[in-house]
């Protein structure tokens, strides 16, 4: 059996970046969801 490694990518956000970050989730879930990006 074999693995693989993957880096996940990371970043850091003040207070106003992820209240734009989380309106941009909320407007654009249904693409989002269809494409794999996220699972709410």
């Amino acid at each position: 059996m074999s693995s693989i490694s993957m880096d996940v990518p990371t970043f850091e956000i003040n207070q106003n970046q992820i209240q734009n970050l989380i309106h941009f989730i909320y407007e654009k879930e249904q693409i989002l969801k269809e494409y794999g990006a996220i699972k709410i």
